[in-house]
Protein backbone atom coordinates (compact mmCIF):
# COMPACT_ATOMS: atom_id res chain seq x y z
CA UNK A 1 0.00 0.00 0.00
CA UNK A 2 1.45 2.95 -0.70
CA UNK A 3 2.11 6.02 1.72
CA UNK A 4 -0.12 9.44 0.94
CA UNK A 5 2.51 11.84 -0.29
CA UNK A 6 1.30 14.23 2.35
CA UNK A 7 2.60 11.96 5.14
CA UNK A 8 5.87 11.47 3.01
CA UNK A 9 6.48 15.02 2.72
CA UNK A 10 6.01 15.54 6.74
CA UNK A 11 8.17 12.71 7.42
CA UNK A 12 10.92 14.32 4.96
CA UNK A 13 10.44 17.23 6.46
CA UNK A 14 11.16 16.23 9.89
CA UNK A 15 13.97 14.39 9.11
CA UNK A 16 15.15 17.43 7.76
CA UNK A 17 14.79 19.35 10.93
CA UNK A 18 16.50 16.80 12.74
CA UNK A 19 19.28 16.50 10.70
CA UNK A 20 20.08 20.66 11.18
CA UNK A 21 19.54 20.21 14.89
CA UNK A 22 22.14 17.46 14.92
CA UNK A 23 25.01 19.57 12.82
CA UNK A 24 24.45 22.49 14.98
CA UNK A 25 25.05 20.25 18.08
CA UNK A 26 27.71 18.14 16.40
CA UNK A 27 29.23 21.88 15.52
CA UNK A 28 29.01 22.73 19.35
CA UNK A 29 30.37 19.30 20.22
CA UNK A 30 33.26 20.21 17.90
CA UNK A 31 33.86 23.48 19.60
CA UNK A 32 33.15 22.38 22.90
CA UNK A 33 30.60 24.44 24.08
CA UNK A 34 28.15 23.85 26.62
CA UNK A 35 28.51 21.91 28.92
CA UNK A 36 25.32 19.11 28.92
CA UNK A 37 27.20 18.52 25.49
CA UNK A 38 30.71 18.35 26.42
CA UNK A 39 29.41 15.92 29.55
CA UNK A 40 27.46 13.70 27.06
CA UNK A 41 28.82 10.16 27.23
CA UNK A 42 27.60 9.67 23.58
CA UNK A 43 29.50 12.37 22.47
CA UNK A 44 32.39 12.41 23.94
CA UNK A 45 33.77 9.04 23.07
CA UNK A 46 34.89 9.13 19.90
CA UNK A 47 33.78 5.46 18.88
CA UNK A 48 30.34 6.67 19.04
CA UNK A 49 30.51 10.22 17.80
CA UNK A 50 31.97 8.36 14.78
CA UNK A 51 28.72 6.27 14.52
CA UNK A 52 26.54 9.24 15.01
CA UNK A 53 28.83 11.02 12.09
CA UNK A 54 28.60 8.42 10.14
CA UNK A 55 24.36 8.22 10.78
CA UNK A 56 23.72 11.48 10.04
CA UNK A 57 25.56 11.57 6.61
CA UNK A 58 23.77 8.48 5.63
CA UNK A 59 20.91 9.94 6.74
CA UNK A 60 21.47 13.41 4.64
CA UNK A 61 22.64 11.37 1.75
CA UNK A 62 19.25 9.59 1.76
CA UNK A 63 17.27 12.78 2.05
CA UNK A 64 19.42 14.20 -0.79
CA UNK A 65 18.58 11.11 -2.99
CA UNK A 66 14.79 11.61 -3.10
CA UNK A 67 14.77 15.08 -2.98
CA UNK A 68 12.80 16.43 -5.28
CA UNK A 69 15.07 19.32 -6.44
CA UNK A 70 15.51 21.05 -9.85
CA UNK A 71 19.10 22.14 -8.84
CA UNK A 72 21.72 19.91 -9.31
CA UNK A 73 24.33 22.52 -7.57
CA UNK A 74 22.21 22.03 -3.89
CA UNK A 75 22.25 18.56 -4.57
CA UNK A 76 25.89 18.07 -5.01
CA UNK A 77 26.80 20.67 -2.33
CA UNK A 78 24.18 18.27 0.04
CA UNK A 79 26.31 14.82 -1.26
CA UNK A 80 29.67 16.33 -0.72
CA UNK A 81 29.02 17.75 2.62
CA UNK A 82 27.67 14.06 3.49
CA UNK A 83 30.67 12.17 2.35
CA UNK A 84 33.38 14.95 4.36
CA UNK A 85 31.01 14.46 7.41
CA UNK A 86 31.36 10.66 6.92
CA UNK A 87 34.87 10.58 6.58
CA UNK A 88 35.32 12.20 9.80
CA UNK A 89 32.62 10.05 11.07
CA UNK A 90 35.55 7.24 10.34
CA UNK A 91 37.86 9.16 11.40
CA UNK A 92 36.86 9.45 14.82
CA UNK A 93 35.57 5.63 14.86
CA UNK A 94 39.00 4.51 13.55
CA UNK A 95 40.73 7.18 16.11
CA UNK A 96 38.42 6.07 18.60
CA UNK A 97 39.11 2.08 18.55
CA UNK A 98 43.05 2.59 18.44
CA UNK A 99 42.40 4.56 21.68
CA UNK A 100 43.67 7.85 20.36
CA UNK A 101 41.50 9.64 22.94
CA UNK A 102 42.86 8.09 25.51
CA UNK A 103 45.84 9.38 24.65
CA UNK A 104 44.38 12.98 24.04
CA UNK A 105 43.35 12.94 27.55
CA UNK A 106 47.01 11.99 28.99
CA UNK A 107 48.21 15.10 26.68
CA UNK A 108 45.82 17.52 27.98
CA UNK A 109 45.91 16.66 31.66
CA UNK A 110 49.69 16.89 31.46
CA UNK A 111 49.61 20.08 29.99
CA UNK A 112 47.07 21.09 32.48
CA UNK A 113 49.68 20.12 34.97
CA UNK A 114 52.37 22.21 33.82
CA UNK A 115 50.50 25.00 32.96
CA UNK A 116 49.32 25.29 36.91
CA UNK A 117 52.63 24.63 37.54
CA UNK A 118 53.99 27.47 35.61
CA UNK A 119 51.80 29.68 36.92
CA UNK A 120 52.78 29.08 40.74
CA UNK A 121 56.31 29.45 39.96
CA UNK A 122 55.48 32.95 37.99
CA UNK A 123 53.01 33.73 41.11
CA UNK A 124 56.16 32.74 43.44
CA UNK A 125 58.47 34.57 41.67
CA UNK A 126 56.12 38.07 41.49
CA UNK A 127 56.00 37.62 45.68
CA UNK A 128 59.76 36.99 45.80
CA UNK A 129 60.06 40.34 43.61
CA UNK A 130 58.01 42.32 45.95
CA UNK A 131 59.54 41.29 49.18
CA UNK A 132 62.63 42.27 48.04
CA UNK A 133 62.17 45.71 46.21
CA UNK A 134 64.21 48.23 47.77
CA UNK A 135 62.59 50.84 49.87
CA UNK A 136 59.65 48.14 51.16
CA UNK A 137 58.76 48.42 54.92
CA UNK A 138 61.89 46.88 56.48
CA UNK A 139 64.10 49.42 54.32
CA UNK A 140 62.29 52.48 55.65
CA UNK A 141 62.72 51.12 59.37
CA UNK A 142 66.26 50.85 59.08
CA UNK A 143 66.48 54.41 57.55
CA UNK A 144 64.59 56.13 60.77
CA UNK A 145 66.69 53.80 63.41
CA UNK A 146 70.29 54.93 61.65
Amino acid sequence: EEIPDGANESVRYSLSLYLVAMCVIAVLNELEWFSFIVNSKLLTTWISRGCCYIFMSLLSLDQASTSDSETTDELELIKGLSFIFAVIGFGYFLMGLFCCQIILNKLRAEHEMRCKEGHLKKESLKNECIVSLPGDQSDMNKMELG
